[in-house]
């Protein structure tokens, strides 16, 4: 692949026609598969959630192959999205990119899916057995997409792997702002957390870090199951240091009104009445700030 070819298939995001399904690769070390512990309803709505990323007409086609992969391995990771190109940092100005803080981004990503870096690349999971870069393929090429369009006036809007857009912010605001694993652990136990990642509606991220030179709004980072101690929000560089607990609304709310202008927010899937529960705070303190907050499609 040319690299002219490479910065062409970041920029373009989910491509159409989807390409060919690609065979599973038994050379290289894969996640377990994950407890079978969705009802029936249940994973008719996790592919719902995956199919939210695809036109309506690759619907019956993809339906049936999400559901095989729910079935075999627990989570749908969407593997015929999975890049054929080689996965490794590359040089940083071979990112087709707008703003350098982007490219950066892009690169830290790659790195961490890299198969030398990676437990299991092919699951996007750095380490950790859960702590995933992305919950599925489409979130990562989506993701590479909004990156080569970003410009130092936007951020990105992450949701637990999935973005919710490019908003228009400033050149001091963070370039990405990402929620994970909104789990409060007086309140749920490692079943709760099982069934909402397979759903596909929250995500414990571990390969996300930010590089000294990028901007990265972390809200509610590890608020997982059995953590009391969770991290709170990543400042910026200049200000490095994490402050603890997500509760600190009026902080959080404060940061949102810079980086947001009355935008809509498009987010996870959260029909199922359980499963609202673990969005509910960052939903709520969306709302409070004058951000209109999508549910679904």
């Amino acid at each position: 692949m040319t690299l002219e070819e490479f910065q062409n298939e970041l920029r373009l995001g989910i491509p159409d026609p989807l390409p060919e399904p690609q065979p599973y690769d038994p050379t290289v070390n894969h996640a377990p598969k994950r407890k079978d512990i969705l009802t029936p309803a249940e994973k008719k709505l996790a592919i719902r959630n995956a199919l939210r990323y695809f036109p309506a007409k690759h619907h019956k086609m993809l339906a049936k192959e999400f559901a095989e992969e729910l079935q075999k391995y627990g989570r749908i990771y969407m593997y015929r999205l999975r890049p054929t190109y080689k996965m490794y940092a590359r040089p940083i100005d071979e990112y087709p990119a707008k703003c350098r803080q982007a490219a950066a981004i892009m690169l830290m990503i790659q790195n961490n899916l890299d198969p030398a870096v990676a437990q299991h690349p092919h699951e996007l999971i750095t380490y950790g057995g859960n702590g995933a870069v992305f919950q599925n393929w489409a979130q990562y090429r989506l993701v590479m997409k909004y990156l080569s369009e970003m410009t130092d006036e936007q951020t990105l809007v992450m949701y637990s792997g999935h973005p919710m857009g490019l908003y228009p912010s400033h050149k001091d605001a963070p370039r990405v702002v990402v929620t994970n694993g909104m789990m409060i652990p007086n309140y749920s136990k490692p079943d709760d957390w099982e069934r909402y990642n397979a759903l596909a509606v929250l995500a414990h991220a571990e390969g996300v870090h930010p590089l000294p030179i990028v901007r990265l709004g972390v809200v509610g980072d590890d608020h997982t199951v059995g953590d009391h101690h969770a991290r709170g929000v990543l400042v910026g560089r200049k200000q490095p240091k994490r402050m603890a607990g997500v509760h600190h609304e009026r902080l959080l709310v404060g940061h949102l009104r810079q980086v947001f202008h009355h935008q809509a927010v498009l987010g996870p899937v959260l029909e199922h009445g359980a499963v609202a529960t673990v969005g509910d705070q960052l939903v709520r303190m969306l709302g409070h700030s004058g951000v209109q907050v999508v549910l679904d499609h």
